[in-house]
């Protein structure tokens, strides 16, 4: 009878296969053993999962396979921020972009903070603004 750790696994490596098939990498590479090592190892074992702060393993390559050297235990949104540096919008995603967004009705609430928002002078010490700002 398989552990609950060994059924995670193949639950993992049939996830990570399936996905990846499609692109032609041989995905999945890695033993039990050295998967089981990765995540006790890394003390987040308890608090994997999907949501955003929760942890997941992830490649450091994504053109090659998931093994002990090419992945590492990270949480999903930085996971995310990975895969999103560096990502070209094309000119035609930008149009219908801003095709999907006009027409939407604002508030007066909204309208106000957008007028701040534009109105607010940064400085490049990374300081979010120069001086709190008010309504004149």
């Amino acid at each position: 009878m398989k552990s609950t750790y060994e059924k995670i696994y193949l639950r993992h490596k049939g996830q990570v296969t399936f996905h990846h098939n499609r692109k032609g990498v041989t995905p999945f590479d890695m033993s039990f053993e050295d998967w089981l090592e990765m995540w006790m190892q890394s003390g987040h074992w308890e608090n994997r999962g999907r949501l955003g702060q929760q942890y997941c393993m992830a490649k450091i390559d994504y053109s090659k396979p998931l093994t002990k050297d090419n992945a590492h235990i990270i949480t999903n949104s930085e996971r995310t921020g990975l895969l999103n540096r560096g990502k070209f919008v094309s000119e035609h995603t930008r149009e219908l972009m801003r095709e999907k967004k006009l027409g939407v009705p604002k508030s007066d609430e909204h309208r106000k903070n957008m007028s701040l928002a534009a109105r607010r002078v940064h400085h490049n010490k990374g300081h979010n603004l120069a001086k709190p700002l008010t309504e004149e």
